[in-house]
């Protein structure tokens, strides 16, 4: 076996023994002694290949939202073009179904990222974010809008939802609930939001006050 080949398998062992570590912690009570220790790698090993506890963390989402991405296209590309908003939700339900730790990387990173570690986060997490512009324009092509409002209007407002969405959670919900418990109410109260910024609160528009039936 080359050294090259040696080394990326190293790598990938240290990445994936971290991913297990940072899945069930976070970041802030994950430590390389422990990963070290619980998979019987040596320290100096993962300093040879990792500066240090951040650099590990970033490769590990970076594996995390790379590995997401993946899936989403290729689900994409089964020969279906239309796209639905229970479509979009059904990528990110079944991808984190199949795939646990990467789950909890992803809402760990996503809302308990390290202060220090947000921009490279953000960066990372990019092509991801794009590829959901790119689905929610088909969406919003296939929709009827209100006068006024373009498909790409649409979708700016569909990521500042997000934006505040996740604020409101990391803010209101996970102080409140186990990590777990948090999870399965983001995804539940996400599809229930976008249904609500997308087809409003109202069931029927109400008379007008003042005007006579």
């Amino acid at each position: 076996m080359k050294q090259k080949e040696r080394t990326q398998r190293t790598q990938q062992k240290i990445i994936q023994a971290a991913i297990c570590e940072f899945a069930e912690k976070g970041y802030e009570a994950s430590s390389v002694n422990h990963i070290c220790s619980k998979n019987k790698i040596a320290k100096g090993l993962i300093y040879y290949n990792f500066k240090n506890k951040d650099t590990l963390y970033l490769c590990c989402v970076q594996h995390c939202f790379e590995k997401m991405l993946a899936f989403f296209e290729q689900d994409s590309n089964n020969g279906k073009n239309e796209q639905t908003l229970e479509r979009i939700l059904r990528q990110r339900q079944d991808f984190f179904e199949k795939n646990p730790q990467e789950r909890n990387l992803f809402f760990y990173a996503v809302l308990q990222p390290p202060q220090h570690l947000q921009k490279e986060i953000a960066e990372i997490r990019e092509p991801l974010n794009q590829y959901y512009k790119n689905q929610f324009e088909i969406f919003a092509q296939q929709i009827c809008l209100r006068k006024g409002i373009t498909s790409q209007l649409a979708m700016e407002y569909f990521m500042a939802f997000e934006q505040m969405f996740h604020t409101y959670f990391k803010t209101k919900v996970c102080a409140q609930q186990g990590f777990d418990e948090a999870i399965k109410h983001h995804e539940l109260s996400m599809s229930q939001m976008l249904d609500i910024m997308l087809y409003g609160i109202a069931a029927q528009p109400k008379q007008e006050f003042g005007k006579e039936e």
